[in-house]
């Protein structure tokens, strides 16, 4: 793990940049620091290989039309699964259009996505028969929820993280006006357009071989390398993916625990009490990196310096949603425990092809 030794004060400097701002050059980033441009590269560089900093191209799952139900799946065991178990699940993982995987050795969330209702519940039988059958003495607890898309509020929170991470001083945070560097996937009103298969292809094939050159994608999708640029560009126009500059959280000093909690209420928050209820709850807990809500669901993953201040957010949970909550998961994990795994089963699974 880089810790505070590891991690120099231009590093620091560099890598909150390049977050919050992620829509400026690394020209003009090297500017506004007045660094030589050729330092600012060795800086960044070194985040690179450090595993901190990460260039990606993320899909944006609100904006693929054959996304209509996201699902949540949260399996807990009595004792640490074994590795003969482990490898029958990764079988089966296949068969599921599983999006993205966090785990530990006794745990795991699922986040999935379906073209319909009916697709989920399918999945939800054939997963509760495959627990059944291969891990009935071994589950603790079992949670399926799922959500139309329609509904669904995705937030990734990078900028004020860092911020914190870096100053100790959380900026205020606004749902509805993200800063730079922050982001909220809602719901789309409008229509959405439709991709087109060389479109489904490369989402499929950056998401299966992200470490393969451009070249080795473009063959396998099957067009000219040259044309592979514009096929980008027109994703980026639909909404579908963005190139954002992230990190890894559990990379980061004072990075100790990464926390994941689960909350069903009894009752729908109505009108704009959702967005203050929100708020509240972000503002007093700027930990948190990702959060995925509706009106009666919330989901937050968030990384704290040790296990006391987790805890402290665990309470201000339950203080902000009280006795409306109906049922409330918290799971503290140790952060060289976690596993994330991102999959392309998803896309294959809504796109009925492979590649």
């Amino acid at each position: 793990m880089v810790n505070e030794r590891s991690l120099t004060r231009s590093e620091w400097k560099v890598l909150r940049e390049l977050i919050t701002h992620q829509r400026d050059s690394d020209k003009k980033i090297a500017e506004s620091l007045g660094m030589a441009p050729s330092n600012f590269a060795v800086i960044k560089k070194r985040l690179i290989d450090k595993g901190v900093l990460q260039e990606v191209a993320r899909v944006n799952m609100h904006r693929i039309p054959e996304a209509k139900v996201a699902a949540f799946v949260w399996i807990e065991y009595n004792q640490p699964v074994r590795d003969s178990l482990k490898e029958e699940f990764e079988i089966t993982r296949s068969s599921f259009p599983i999006a993205a995987t966090y785990a530990a050795s006794d745990w795991s969330l699922n986040i999935d996505y379906f073209k319909s209702f009916e697709d989920a519940e399918n999945a939800r039988l054939t997963l509760a028969e495959i627990l059944r059958q291969k891990a009935k003495p071994y589950i603790a607890n079992y949670m399926w929820h799922m959500v139309p898309m329609s509904h669904l509020v995705t937030c990734h929170l990078k900028s004020r993280f860092i911020t914190y991470s870096m100053t100790g001083h959380s900026t205020y945070f606004d749902i509805t006006n993200t800063e730079e560097g922050d982001d909220c996937e809602f719901p789309c009103d409008e229509a959405l357009p439709k991709l087109s298969d060389t479109e489904k292809k490369t989402l499929i094939a950056f998401r299966k071989y992200p470490n393969l050159k451009k070249s080795e994608i473009a063959k396998k999708v099957g067009i000219q390398q040259s044309s592979l640029s514009e096929v980008f560009k027109g994703l980026q126009r639909k909404g579908v993916i963005n190139y954002i500059r992230t990190f890894d959280p559990a990379k980061l000093s004072g990075s100790e625990v990464a926390t994941f909690a689960w909350m069903d209420l009894k009752q729908p928050i109505l009108g704009d009490e959702i967005t203050k209820t929100i708020n509240d709850f972000l503002n007093k807990t700027p930990q948190i990196t990702r959060l995925s809500y509706t009106r009666t669901f919330m989901l937050a993953i968030g990384y704290f310096p040790s296990l006391d201040v987790a805890e402290n957010a665990h309470m201000r949970m339950l203080e902000t949603f009280g006795e409306n909550i109906k049922v409330f998961n918290f799971k503290i994990v140790p952060y060289k425990h976690v596993n994330v795994i991102y999959t392309p089963y998803v896309l294959e699974h809504l796109f009925s092809m492979k590649i």
